[in-house]
This record gives structure tokens, sequence and C-alpha cells, in this order.
């Protein structure tokens, strides 16, 4: 499967690199990547080390959205500079991952303080959900040897995942699904400091819509995993055939 994986990214990351004696580990884009896990660690550690208030809530908020800003840079830089590879296409997806877990790590340990509460239940689960999407959505892909899974919509997926996923996510369900997915951590972590999220102007719609839009991303999570539980049994299945008439 890793070998299929290798295939299917590279098929869907362009031509090789056109220098391939250079160092991959230093490709433009993989530094980028490797940016934006430092910042997204940055910032966790600055919630659990700098003064409590107002300075740490917002050093960890400005490193955590340089570090989002930044997730649109390194496949922009790979495509300009000819520089895709392997390693940089899983930098990319590591890397939003780990922006995504601190915010929820963040958010739990705020939310602890104040009086016990369900958030680090709620946070453990949707930080294993998005783990396990990932693994799930990379080993489809590498079992059909095909297109990139987020433009591998199948017809008999439900509309709304059809939607979601449509013109790479460039539409209203999925902005609302991808604000969710990167924001609802980051101010779910703020709404535990009321002084700043009474500064910020329409703070409840905003968390609101992030809730709205995090759940619509689990829902299509959910969806996938499934979807890969099925391709897994169903290929059980035809092997356990195979061998009882062989």
């Amino acid at each position: 499967p890793l070998v299929e994986m290798s295939r299917m990214v590279r098929k869907n990351c362009g031509s090789p690199p056109a220098f391939p004696s250079r160092n991959i580990f230093l490709f433009i884009p993989n530094i980028i990547c490797y940016v934006k896990i430092l910042l997204s660690i940055g910032a966790l550690i600055s919630t659990l080390f700098l003064p409590e208030g107002r300075s740490g809530a917002q050093a960890a908020v400005i490193l955590w959205t340089s570090a989002i800003m930044l997730d649109a840079a390194d496949g922009y830089s790979a495509r300009l500079l000819n520089q895709c590879s392997d390693f940089g296409c899983l930098m990319d997806i590591l890397s939003d991952n780990i922006i995504r877990s601190t915010t929820w790590i963040a958010a739990a340990i705020a939310h602890g303080k104040e009086a016990p509460s369900l958030m680090p239940i709620v946070t453990s689960l949707i930080i294993s959900l998005e783990w396990c999407t990932t693994c799930c959505t990379q080993l489809t892909a590498a079992r059909k040897n095909d297109l990139h899974w987020k433009n591998r919509v199948e017809k008999d997926d439900p509309f709304f995942v059809v939607f979601f996923f449509r013109n790479n996510f460039r539409n209203p369900l999925g902005a609302v699904g991808i604000y969710g997915l990167f924001f609802c951590g980051i101010l779910t972590y703020l709404a535990s400091f009321r002084t700043i999220a009474s500064a910020i102007p329409f703070f409840p719609l905003l968390l609101a819509v992030s809730c709205a839009g995090r759940m619509l991303s689990a829902m299509v999570e959910v969806y996938l995993c499934c979807k890969f539980f099925l391709l897994l049994n169903n290929a059980d299945v035809l092997a356990k055939k195979r061998e009882e008439t062989s």
C-alpha cells in the first residue's frame, strides 16, 4: 500500500522536481510546512507558559492564524517552483492536522481550568476523528491508485459530500466546513476568556458558524471513514471467496 500511495501522490502532485539531486527536505514548500508546525506548537506553548489572560491568548491566536495562512502558500509554491514530492504532500497533511490538534488541546486545557466539563472528551473525540480520517482517506486513495482523495467523488456518495468537495471546497458548504475545521478550535479556546470574547465583534455568531462548520466536517469525516471500512470489508469478503473457490 505504501508503494501505491507513493505512485498516487506523485501522479497528483505533478511532474517530478526539476532538480532531483537537491535535498527534498529543504524544498521551499516543505520548509513552509516545518514553519506551520513550529508556529502551532509555539501557539500551544504560549497558552501554557505565558501569563494567563490576554497576552498569552493573543500570542497563540496570532501564531495559529499565521500557520493557517501559510497553508495556501505551501501548495502554491510547490507548483510554482516545481517542487512537488511525496514527502511534501505528506507534510502538508500532517502539518494541517497538527495545527488543528493544538487548538483543541489548548481549548480543553483552558476550559478545564474553570470547572469540570466535557470539553476534554469532546476535544479527544475531534482529534481522534481527524487523525482516523487522515489514515482512512490516504489508504483509500492508495488502494484505488487513482485520483487524490479530495477529488475522488463517486456517484453513490451523498449529495452533501459531493457538494462539500465541489470545486476544491470553493462553495458555500465547503467554505463553512473548512472555516469550522480550522477556526472552531481557536474560537472555542477564546470563549474561555470572557473579556477577549466580548471584545471581538459578533463573536457568538462567529463561534456558532464555526461549530456548525465543524459538525458538517465531522459528518463528512465519519462518512469517509465508514466508506474505507466498507472497502476493507468488501476486499476481505472477495479474498475469502477466492480462497474457497481455489
